[in-house]
């Protein structure tokens, strides 16, 4: 993941090559290989590059054709093919992707974004029309940030590098400081924790001039019905695009993958290891309970021949002392608890420039059809309720999942899918931004997102999504890392969100399909569980959580939290009071080494 940087004065003042300069050197971390500036009048763009793909071999960042428009991009895009198509034009070398961004926006301005397929996020200045415009990747992989202010607009895909500009202050954003301490995470996904510092959502563009700045949305997930005569074409259609979507995020000798036991990682290294060598790792716990991962995540790297390490996941979570949590741009809930998480990063990085997830094939491969059944009962389609439910009998060999006892324990508990509220916020604080009325408006089961895909819709707009990605992100892991997501492919998503749920997406019913003679029988048709235990609960009677339940607080964070109502996280009765009394504990950190 490249780093990039601009700075526009709209007011016509000179770029200040040594402040531009330093916060391009602020970000080498991540673009290792070659760092460069390019700046003209009032306008000034940086780029800090890491050679991830074959096609970046010999690109230039900041990149101009004509002198006029500039781009400086954070990009790796789908469809490269189908593109240079699009734009009718003869390249006598493969073009990077930044150079087919360029192509594409003096082919079609601002829809050029929907032309584009892929992870990326990058600002184009146009000198002609004195404008900026930037956008950031249809499901938010890639990060953009950005300050305006005072005819001034600074951009970065680096939060920290942003704060190096001397008109961004350290101020807090106490709204979101107030969703971290309640939920764990900032649920705004247009700002951050500090004020100074906006934010660019997945899927929009955003567009600066002189006179105004505006933000527009051109993407959101469809439902768009998949319909095949033969059962097999589904089959068919879906490995086609998930190995599109494999190769695509290829283009580079060698790669590590973050492999589980379970059938999505396990399907990405094997079609990888057709085109790439692989090295896997896969973090395990049968040092602290009944685990399986290891034996099913073996079966695939003997049946695929590729390296394997194992990463103990209790012993790396005991032993880590947490402080992480200071060098990421905003703080995490979870660090102290899963730095095992981290580790997996570390260990991906000390072998390739990329790495590959199975993330979130429990999002788009599986669905519950009780939403199906529900709207053809309330629509007085019993005809189409009967006929689903006997397919699923047929599919599944088991009674349909009703949802009787899950409506019952609603109906006898409303509240009690609703995430703790803490006991422990400043009285004065949790008044002033009136937290505990947002904590119930936010935490309320609101309606359902789609009618068939609701658990989809609502993970894809969800803040865990966009927290997940900037998690992975290299200006939260400092390594210079690219981690790609085949199964987060616009093209594999749109296909899997139209898919009739029964058969197809029953227990990932058709992935298994696709995985025949690809994957080892043992893991191919493996039942989908939990883990035995909980690495969180593991914990509370170590050292680490005890110097958790002692730590001092700074002065700062006096002003958000009762220091003595924090309840021991080491007496914690569930994983769920866990997390939440962890968390003053991550922000006193964060504040500790990000504001020192």
């Amino acid at each position: 993941m490249s780093g990039i940087v601009g700075i526009v004065n709209f007011d016509g003042a000179p770029i200040d090559r040594d402040l531009l300069t330093r916060m391009t050197e602020s970000m080498t971390f991540r673009g290792p290989d070659a760092q460069q500036i390019l700046s003209a009048g009032s306008a000034g763009f940086g780029h800090t590059m890491l050679r991830s793909t074959r096609e970046a071999e010999t690109e230039k960042q900041p990149l101009t054709l004509d002198g006029k428009i500039w781009l400086t991009a954070d990009a790796r895009l789908d469809g490269r093919a189908e593109l240079i198509a699009e734009l009718g034009k003869r390249f006598e070398t493969p073009p990077s992707d930044a150079e087919l961004i360029l192509h594409a926006y003096e082919e079609w301005k601002e829809d050029c974004v929907k032309h584009l397929l892929g992870d990326f996020a990058f600002a184009i200045w146009d000198s002609n029309l004195d404008r900026l415009f930037c956008a950031r990747d249809h499901l938010g992989v890639r990060q953009f940030y950005y300050h305006c202010a005072n005819n001034r607009f600074v951009f970065s895909n680096t939060l920290n590098c942003l704060r190096r500009h001397s008109h961004v202050s350290n101020k807090l954003n106490e709204v979101a400081v107030g969703d971290f301490l309640v939920f764990g995470l900032n649920q705004d996904p247009a700002t951050t924790i500090y004020a100074d510092i906006q934010r660019l959502p997945k899927a929009h563009t955003l567009v600066v001039s002189r006179d105004s700045i505006r933000t527009n949305k051109y993407w959101q997930p469809t439902a768009t019905p998949v319909r095949y005569k033969a059962a097999h074409d589904y089959i068919v259609r879906f490995k086609e695009l998930l190995t599109q979507a494999i190769e695509d995020r290829l283009h580079t000798p060698n790669i590590s993958v973050m492999m589980s036991g379970g059938l999505d990682s396990s399907g990405i290294a094997a079609i990888s290891r057709k085109a790439v060598a692989v090295n896997a790792y896969c973090v395990v716990y049968d040092s602290a309970f009944a685990d399986d991962e290891r034996h099913y995540a073996s079966l695939v790297a003997d049946s695929l021949q590729i390296p394997l390490e194992f990463l103990q996941g209790n012993e790396i979570n005991q032993h880590n002392n947490g402080n992480d949590i200071g060098g990421a741009p905003e703080p995490f809930d979870v660090d102290p608890i899963y730095a095992v998480s981290a580790e997996l990063v570390r260990r991906c990085a000390s072998t390739a420039r990329v790495a590959l997830t199975g993330w979130d094939g429990d999002t788009f491969l599986d669905e519950t059809p009780r939403h199906s059944f529900a709207r053809s009962l309330r629509n007085g389609n019993v005809a189409r309720l009967l006929f689903d439910m006997t397919r699923f009998v047929y599919f599944q060999h088991h009674p349909p999942p009703i949802g009787i006892r899950t409506q019952w324990r609603r109906w006898r508990s409303p509240n009690s899918s609703r995430p703790p509220y803490p006991v422990w916020l400043n009285h004065d604080f949790s008044k002033r931004l009136n937290l505990p009325e947002r904590w119930l408006r936010l935490s309320e089961d609101g309606p359902s997102a789609h009618p068939l895909r609701p658990r989809a819709f609502r993970l894809i707009n969800s803040p865990h999504w966009d927290a997940l990605f900037s998690r992975y992100d290299a200006g939260t892991t400092l390594l210079p890392l690219e981690v790609r997501h085949p199964l987060i492919d616009v093209r594999l998503v749109d296909y899997l969100l139209g898919v009739p749920v029964i058969p197809w997406l029953l227990d990932k019913t058709i992935l298994r399909k696709a995985m025949i003679d690809v994957l080892p029988e043992a893991v191919r048709t493996r039942p989908k569980s939990p883990l035995a235990g909980d690495p969180g609960m593991l914990l509370r009677h170590t050292r680490k959580f005890q110097e958790i339940d002692e730590f001092k607080p700074v002065s700062t964070i006096c002003s958000y939290i009762d220091r003595k109502s924090i309840p021991r996280v080491t007496e914690a009765p569930d994983s769920n009071q866990l997390c939440m009394n962890v968390r003053p504990f991550c922000l006193n950190q964060w504040l500790t080494y990000s504001h020192s």
